[in-house]
């Protein structure tokens, strides 16, 4: 894994990867699955929708730009269509209605980011029989080094529906120096992820992206309240073992918007407004140059 591309974070506000499906969306969606519209159809307007959802994340300031996963049912969707080494059963399920297609933004926008789901999500579905042996594993190790690897530790993808809860605070140890990722994408939204102090154990060479920001609800957050508890959080990660850059931490909403494609209980205005408040709290905290990192001991200068 990268040992550079993230020691000093190209931006500072970034979100998951989902957006909310427009109604035409959803509609078109339902109507493909009745077989009342063909594919083309119903990619037509997914087209327009990804063209909108790219200028709003433009208009805003993100720097990551995603397709808001316009074309998914769910948020593991089009992974599958891709694995080799399996038999097709026919007919098991109905199909969503993706397909590969040429992006129009890839020659365009910097920092272009796809989505999929954890090997967690598929560890936890199948038995050990049908796993690789861990030679096989290890040996996928060898395109590392040209990879910045992330990892989200949300597990709600839809509202009020998990299968467990509780702090980071017992396995803060483990979870920290033992996962060999880049980048962790914490959920902080909520009292039941505990508190900020697992933060100090924080390696070196490895950033934190904190989930701020309810993507669950359309309850708006105070930007002070969020200013507070980033200051705390870098803080604590400065103050941690080993000591550390202040530097080493981002902001972004809990989680995706539409991690299925019926989307959350909230409005794209509602939308707007969080991913708006994300990058202001970034202006605020880092400064209002959030694309370019700021020398160290220029960040987060407390009034």
């Amino acid at each position: 894994m990268s040992r550079y591309l993230h020691l000093n974070p190209p931006f500072r506000a970034e979100h998951i990867g989902s957006l909310l499906r427009p109604a035409k969306v959803l509609q078109k969606r339902i109507d493909h699955g009745a077989q009342k519209c063909t594919a083309e159809e119903l990619h037509a307007v997914e087209d327009e929708s990804i063209s909108a959802v790219v200028r709003l994340q433009q208009d805003l300031g993100l720097k990551t730009i995603t397709d808001g996963e316009m074309r998914r049912g769910l948020f593991y969707e089009g992974m599958f269509e891709k694995l080799e080494g399996m038999s097709i059963i026919p007919n098991p399920f109905k199909a969503m209605g993706f397909t590969g297609y040429t992006s129009v933004y890839c020659n365009e926008v910097k920092h272009l980011k796809i989505t999929i789901c954890g090997p967690t999500w598929m560890h936890s579905r199948h038995g050990s029989e049908y796993t690789y042996d861990q030679a096989v594993y290890k040996s996928d190790g060898a395109d590392y080094p040209a990879l910045t690897c992330s990892l989200e530790s949300d597990h709600s993808g839809r509202a009020d529906d998990y299968l467990s809860e509780g702090s980071f605070d017992r396995i803060a140890v483990k979870f920290f120096t033992n996962l060999n990722f880049d980048c962790y994408y914490l959920e902080y939204d909520s009292e039941r992820a505990g508190s900020l102090e697992p933060l100090q154990y924080l390696p070196l060479h490895k950033t934190v992206v904190l989930g701020l920001v309810t993507s669950k609800s359309a309850q708006m957050e105070n930007l002070g309240d969020i200013r507070e508890r980033v200051e705390k959080a870098v803080d604590i990660i400065s103050q941690g073992n080993p000591k550390r850059s202040r530097e080493d931490a981002l902001n972004h909403p809990q989680c995706g918007f539409a991690s299925v494609f019926e989307g959350k209980p909230l409005s794209e205005e509602d939308e707007r407004r969080k991913l708006g408040l994300v990058v202001e709290a970034a202006k605020q905290i880092w400064g209002p140059h959030t694309g370019s990192p700021q020398a160290p001991g220029q960040a987060l200068e407390k009034h």
